[in-house]
Formats: C-alpha cells, sequence, structure tokens
C-alpha cells in the first residue's frame, strides 16, 4: 500500500506541467489521505475480521520483522566487504546443484533487504554499483519530464514513478531477485536508457525550461 501511494504521488509530481497540476497532485494527496484513514478506521475495528491487516498493524510488523535484518547491515559490511558468493541467499539460495546439506544450512545469512542481499552476494563494490545505477537510473527519467510529446513523457513517467517507489522497498526485501520487481526494473531502466539517449541526441523535442528562463530575465 505504501509503496502504491508514493508511486502515485511521485507520478502526479512528475507530469506536473502547469499551475492546474500542482492543484490536482494536491488534491490526489488530500484523496489519499483521507482514503487511508477511512481504511485504517474500518479495517481496525476489533468487529471485522480484517483488524490485523489495519495499516497501522501492517507498517508496525513489516518494522518489526525487518528491524533485525536492517541491524545486520554494519556486521555484513566487515564479515563480507567482497561478498560471500552469487546465490549465498536470496531464491538462488535454496539451489543444491554442487552444494551439500551442510554447505546450505552454514552461516544462517539474512538476505531479507536489498541492503543485505547486495552485501551478502556481491559485497560493497556490488552495492555501490547498484546505488549508482539506481541513481544513473533515476537522474535519467527526471532529464525526461522535459519531453515535448505528453503521451511518451506520462508513459515514461509512470516507470519512473514505480522505480522511486520501489526505493522504499529495499528497506523490505531484495527487489532485484523478487518477481516481479526484478524484471520490471531491468525494463523500465532500459527503456529510460534509450528514450534518455535520443533526447541526448537531439531526435526528440523538448518542452523549454520555464523556471530558467523566467530567472535569467531577471
Amino acid at each position: 500500500m505504501l509503496a502504491a501511494v508514493i508511486a502515485l504521488v511521485a507520478f502526479a509530481g512528475l507530469t506536473l506541467t502547469s499551475p492546474q497540476g500542482l492543484i490536482t497532485l494536491l488534491l490526489t494527496v488530500v484523496v489519499a489521505l483521507v482514503g487511508y484513514f477511512i481504511v485504517s478506521s474500518f479495517v481496525s475495528s476489533s468487529a471485522n475480521r480484517y483488524s490485523t491487516l489495519a495499516p497501522s498493524k501492517v507498517l508496525g510488523a513489516t518494522a518489526t520483522a525487518r528491524g533485525g535484518s536492517l541491524a545486520l547491515i554494519p556486521t555484513y559490511f566487515t564479515k563480507y566487504p567482497l561478498g560471500a558468493g552469487v546465490g549465498s541467499v536470496g531464491p538462488a539460495a535454496g539451489s543444491t546443484i554442487g552444494t551439500s546439506a551442510a554447505q546450505l544450512h552454514r552461516g544462517g545469512r539474512n538476505g531479507e533487504s536489498q541492503f543485505n542481499f547486495l552485501l551478502v552476494e556481491v559485497g560493497i563494490p556490488g552495492l555501490i554499483v547498484m546505488v549508482a545505477f539506481t541513481i544513473a537510473t533515476i537522474r535519467a527519467g527526471l532529464a525526461l519530464r522535459r519531453l515535448a510529446a505528453p503521451g511518451l513523457q506520462r508513459c515514461l513517467m509512470a516507470l519512473l514513478a514505480v522505480l522511486i517507489s520501489l526505493l522504499a522497498a529495499w528497506l523490505i526485501g531484495p527487489v532485484t531477485a523478487d518477481s516481479p520487481t526484478a524484471p520490471f526494473i531491468w525494463l523500465s531502466a532500459g527503456c529510460l536508457a534509450y528514450w534518455y539517449g535520443e533526447m541526448r541526441a537531439g531526435r526528440l523535442r523538448t518542452r523549454r525550461r520555464r523556471v530558467h528562463e523566467s530567472l535569467a530575465l531577471r
């Protein structure tokens, strides 16, 4: 639910091109907040069978469950500076190909967050590369806000908004190894990189930077 709200607000913000768009964004935030509180009050009722799924309880349970995983990050920085090897945690850790049962159960490594997963699998260098890749992808996506074609711009901003929302998911799971987040990340990054290259090459029309121009006139 949290990722969906982040994606919705991010998309509305990324597609702003006028004061009317700002009003739409504010209305979207207000409606989302009202909806959140309505759902919370309904689901949290003790007489409701869905009371255990209340947003506050879901967030609390997530924080409790992942708090121990996040606390291991400093330990893994020093224990696995170069990683423990691909397939040490995550979906591939259950494979028995070329691995004895004793080796599978040895270590008790935790890969329940994206940070833990990358540190154990590929170490500090891999974590740095993935963070740099994520920043570069989002930076390219932000540059594509200037595209003049509204249809293409909104499609690309929709991809970028979901990528931004997945940053929050780094705290609760290995998004680069799970489905459907992993294939989505690589597909959307490829799309953004392609159209960013087209824009840099001058083959796409872009809108003027109104803020920059207004400041220059002063």
